[in-house]
């Protein structure tokens, strides 16, 4: 396995990390049309889940907000492996389930337009999560992770690992402490770049508890109260990660509204017919009567 950059804290536990869990870290990238006509490259992260017995990417939903997003993305993984294929797609109409985060009344950036999206302050209210299917030659080279079930509780002198892209494009593995959390957050301190928004966040015991949803210096602070007693050094600054049970829930509950509203179109398509169809039922019908005709003149003769 080749890394472009490992930035380690602890040597070789965090090698071990990355060759663990690393391998299912995806870059994110995509282009969008800004309010002046520019053109806006929007980039994220995200990671291969295997859930709906089904091969996923998981992200924020900031980063790719809805199905036409997602077939604009060029999506590759973060580390390489070597003679495997590192571009997957995105596959959002065979599968696609999102959590679009609402933008507050109290948006700083105005009543038609949201900017600050894009790092994630808006969705600090939601879930924030979008699911899509994914296809691709390199997925056979590749663990995904499980998502568990269930809520995953969560003590707030919890060490937790933060796997996020660095500035010059590899992992680094951040070992922080998570501060505190609720409904919709988990709250830490660290020093993510831009481009860090759905990376995974771990416990210590390596299970999958959250996905990186917002950091960066001071202007993140918002309303909790706790952060004001905390001191920013290096960089570094609050974090918030979206908790990994809600939204597991969120997305069941999704799952099962989608297939039985799929069930209710297959068996709405059985009482419909196409024009073809109509086209052999009346072509059947003619021989039917011309067989008639038929009979009945043999029978006259």
């Amino acid at each position: 396995m080749v890394v472009s950059e490992i930035v380690s804290l602890i040597g070789s536990k965090d090698r071990e990390v990355l060759s663990r869990w690393g391998q299912s870290i995806v870059e994110i990238r995509r282009e969008e049309e800004g309010e002046d006509g520019r053109r806006l490259v929007i980039g994220g992260s995200g990671i291969l889940v295997l859930t709906f017995k089904r091969l996923c990417v998981l992200t924020n939903a900031h980063v790719i907000p809805d199905m036409q997003s997602a077939r604009g993305s060029s999506v590759s993984f973060s580390l390489l492996i070597s003679d495997a294929p590192n571009t997957i797609q995105l596959r959002p109409e065979l599968f696609f389930l999102s959590s679009p985060p609402p933008r507050p009344s109290s948006c700083s950036c105005g009543e038609d337009s949201c900017s600050c999206r894009q790092s994630g302050k808006c969705s600090l209210g939601s879930l924030d999560y979008s699911l899509i299917a994914a296809e691709g030659e390199g997925l056979a080279f590749r663990q995904p992770l499980l998502i568990p079930r269930g809520w995953t509780c969560i003590p707030k002198d919890h060490r937790i690992l933060l796997l996020h892209r660095t500035q010059r494009g590899g992992l680094r593995c951040a070992h922080e402490e998570l501060v505190d959390h609720d409904q919709y957050n988990l709250l830490t301190v660290a020093a993510t770049p831009s481009g860090s928004s759905g990376s995974p966040i771990f416990s210590s015991l390596g299970e999958l508890i959250g996905i990186h949803r917002a950091g960066g210096p001071e202007r993140l602070l918002g309303e909790w109260e706790l952060l004001r007693n905390l001191s920013f050094v290096d960089n570094r600054g609050p974090c918030y990660g979206v908790p990994i049970g809600p939204v597991a829930k969120d997305m069941e509950e999704k799952f099962v509204v989608s297939e039985m509203v799929r069930m209710m179109l297959d068996d709405a398509l059985k009482f419909c017919i196409t024009e073809e169809e109509i086209v052999v039922q009346e072509q059947e019908q003619e021989q039917e009567q011309e067989q008639e005709q038929e009979q009945e003149q043999e029978q006259g003769q």
